[in-house]
């Protein structure tokens, strides 16, 4: 294994994440413009949120028979193609085909990364090398999310859409030229007798409930945020963009300290905070009557998004096999993907038959239930996870 992959990953991480943002942020007020309807506009944010995650144990199992260099390029290919043939769009079944194929580079280089975070680093700092990779990360989001409103403001979707597709290209080149093309020695391990150790794991099982409670919930209200905010606050694209720039920015600076947490106390602590914290965001969001209301729940939002992350990755590390960290984060990613999906229909029902403020409020609400099963995976733990 390169020593020098963990660097490189995290350049290039910088360079993915900011052609991500630039796409994803007006993502949903894009495909409003084009005239879809209300819950299609839920639908395909959700698919982009969370069907990375439901092919997450398929790009994982990619990951781990692939050079790192090649995980990385293909995602980045893929993207690029995805990113050109959204301007064309017409139809919601072209919508949902190319958001498929997006989610496929998403969920091949975020595999791909877990993988490689958690071969390089020791297990004493895992917890700050996550972190470290996702304020990278937050900071290309920032910047990214950034500049498509500004983009859109002064030119429009498709100069938006065709950068973004250009810059995805220039990535796969330079990823293939320039990532290290090692990889970890892999043990064999069937993926069978892989699924039976995870699935026969009441540790695992358990947090998988935890996190697709939780997910669920929290995705009842996230599908809606951005069109909560244009047609029910009146905000346009780039005080929206700003909004999102803002809580990215929070996100950046208290990510160390997150991860920092979660090797200090352990994931589960950190992960019941979090938990809490997004059922106080998502039901004041949907309380919030202006600009500066929703500056404040997304500055909020920021700190909560630090605490998520890099302390499921942990447990999920703690609990995988050895040498089988992409596929176990891939495998609990899919479920909490197939399980997730239903939720912006839920969401769109709550929208047109009852009013849009409930829609947020529920989510939030409904979000509390994932204390159960952790605590119960607290409990079930044998080793103390720090």
């Amino acid at each position: 294994m390169s020593n020098r992959a963990y660097p490189w990953l995290l350049a290039l991480s910088f360079l993915y994440y900011f052609i991500n943002a630039l796409w994803q942020t007006l993502l949903p007020l894009y495909i409003d413009s084009k005239g879809f309807e209300a819950w299609e506009v839920g639908f395909s944010v959700v698919l982009v949120m969370n069907l990375p995650w439901v092919v997450a144990v398929v790009a994982g199992l990619i990951a781990e028979k692939l050079e790192w260099r090649i995980s990385v390029t293909l995602s980045a290919l893929v993207l690029s193609a995805v990113l050109f043939s959204l301007v064309y769009v017409s139809t919601f079944y072209e919508l949902i085909a190319f958001l498929t194929a997006a989610s496929f580079s998403i969920a091949l280089f975020a595999q791909a990364s877990m993988e490689i975070i958690a071969e390089s680093k020791i297990e004493e700092k895992l917890g700050l090398a996550f972190a470290s990779y996702y304020t990278v990360s937050g900071i290309a989001k920032t910047l990214g999310s950034l500049t498509a409103g500004i983009m859109v403001s002064y030119w429009n979707y498709s100069v938006l859409y065709f950068t973004a597709s250009i810059c995805a290209l220039g990535l796969a080149l330079l990823s293939y030229r320039k990532f290290p093309g090692t990889r970890r020695v892999e043990k064999p391990l069937s993926f069978m007798k892989f699924a039976k150790t995870l699935f026969s794991s009441k540790s695992f099982m358990l947090l998988a409930a935890t996190v697709v409670v939780h997910d669920f919930s929290v995705f009842i209200s996230a599908s809606y945020t951005a069109l909560f905010a244009k047609k029910v606050v009146g905000l346009n694209e780039l005080e929206y963009s700003i909004l999102v720039s803002v809580r990215n920015l929070v996100y950046i600076l208290s990510q160390p300290l997150s991860g920092l947490l979660v090797d200090k106390i352990g994931g589960i602590p950190v992960l019941a905070t979090h938990f809490i914290f997004v059922t106080i965001s998502y039901v004041s969001y949907g309380l919030t009557t202006g600009f500066w209301d929703l500056l404040a729940v997304h500055i909020f939002m920021g700190i909560s998004l630090t605490l998520d992350l890099p302390a499921r990755r942990k447990l999920v590390s703690k609990i995988a096999p050895e040498h089988k960290i992409a596929a176990s984060s891939g495998l609990i990613d899919t479920l909490v993907g197939l399980g997730t999906l239903p939720s912006p229909l839920i969401g769109g029902e709550i929208w047109t038959k009852i009013s849009p403020r409930p829609t947020l409020i529920t989510g939030g609400l409904a979000n509390t239930t994932a204390l159960i099963p952790l605590l119960l995976l607290k409990k079930n733990m044998k080793e103390k996870i720090k």
